[in-house]
């Protein structure tokens, strides 16, 4: 939601201010706005680091016997034996472990973790651009 409100005020602020500002700052305006919304993109649509659910790798014992001790390296909910070394978390708003796991984001309704993490920090630094951007035209166009 937050990220639709950004895009559609600096689509307002490029349409208003396009008029009275030089045309390279528009295409800087509409170049952050794609970055932007690209972000917002490849940060949904990437696999956030959900682990394989393949459990050949291991015998039933095995299994049964991380089970039974409950080792943090076992997800019951989930049926995954996590890799000790990847900070695998199970993320309770999702319902799934997920591979070096940040947090949750609201703004893409998704886990971030190891898979998805770059894009996300492409996706706060372009949305901290844009608003900056969409400030200093905004204070440009009226002065």
């Amino acid at each position: 939601m937050g990220s639709i409100v950004l895009t559609s005020l600096s689509c307002f602020a490029l349409y208003y201010t396009s008029q009275r500002l030089h045309p390279v700052y528009v295409v800087i305006g509409i170049a952050l706005t794609l970055l932007f919304v690209a972000a917002h993109c490849f940060t949904a649509i990437i696999n956030p680091g959900i682990p394989d659910r393949d459990t050949t790798k291991y015998t039933k014992e095995q299994i049964a016997e991380l089970v039974r001790t409950e080792s943090p390296r076992y997800c019951v909910r989930c049926k995954v034996v996590r890799n000790a070394w990847q900070r695998t978390v199970h993320c309770s708003t999702c319902d799934l472990c997920v591979e070096e796991y940040d947090h949750h984001c609201m703004w893409t309704g998704k886990c971030i973790g190891r898979g998805n993490l770059s894009a996300f920090y492409v996706l706060t630094i372009s949305s901290f651009l844009l608003i900056i951007y969409t400030t200093v035209t905004a204070l440009i166009s009226h002065s």
